[in-house]
């Protein structure tokens, strides 16, 4: 038994020993909750989640399913400080940031996911991917969530992915540049159609466009203008407006 466990422990510590570009780089494999784990495990490895380079938060792998309307909020204020506080650590060193993925199966405050993504798009992230559920019934006005409009002026972002059960609101004040997006993928969002046009002609290496529950703001735009979708590099387009639905796929 001892001479198993000498074994065990000369491996943990040849793996301590590797670099910490190399470490981080494994800890980037895991879900941010796991990586998160390992600080607990020697000092040699407390300092490193600050610089991992993929962030993947999903709420099924920090806590039980909640079962009552205070368990609900419970998990939902933990999960929130527990991405508040990862993203503070990480801000403090300005490491570049890859990937920040962030999926819920339970409700959740939406403005302050909505909150973390400036902050994201300040180190410079190259894919975002937010799964968020309803929150009817938890939050007031929960319908529609603006989104920041700088999502819309990030000089890095290669794939960009957004699923709000509630629905999110597009509206550009600004320009639009997008000049890197390959993937970009919305699920439930209204926009203008004059915005609707400015975005995707701002996507000019744009490969894969998957648009599902869109809806024209027409409150806004009394007057909406035609539509028009021209990339020349897009490969892949899936377009569905409540029951109809089109596909396509470009060689």
């Amino acid at each position: 038994m001892g001479s198993r466990k000498k074994g065990f422990d000369d491996y943990g510590d040849r793996i301590s020993g590797l670099p910490d570009a190399m470490l981080c780089h494994i800890l980037s494999f895991l879900p941010t909750k796991e990586a998160a784990s390992t600080t607990v495990l020697a000092k040699r490895w407390k300092p490193l989640l600050a610089f991992v380079p993929n962030l993947d938060f999903d709420d099924s792998f920090c806590f039980n399913p909640p079962r009552t309307y205070e368990e609900t909020r419970y998990s939902s204020v933990s999960f929130i400080g527990f991405v508040d506080s990862v993203l503070a650590l990480q801000a403090k060193t300005k490491a570049p940031l890859k990937r920040f993925h962030v999926k819920c199966e339970n409700v959740v405050d939406q403005y302050s996911v909505l909150d973390w993504i400036p902050k994201v798009l300040k180190r410079g992230v190259l894919d975002i991917y937010l799964d968020i559920p309803s929150s009817s019934g938890f939050c007031e006005n929960s319908s529609f969530y603006p989104l920041p409009s700088k999502m819309f002026e990030s000089k890095t972002l290669v794939r960009l992915k957004i699923q709000f059960e509630d629905g999110v609101y597009i509206h550009v004040k600004r320009g639009v540049s997008l000049p890197k997006l390959k993937t970009l993928h919305l699920d439930y969002f209204k926009i203008e159609t004059s915005t609707f046009n400015k975005l995707l002609s701002a996507c000019h290496v744009l490969e894969e466009l998957v648009l599902v529950n869109l809806m024209w703001d027409e409150d806004s735009e009394p007057e909406p203008c035609p539509v028009t979708v021209s990339i020349p590099t897009l490969k892949r387009l899936k377009f569905c407006r409540y029951e109809d639905c089109y596909e396509a796929n470009f060689h």
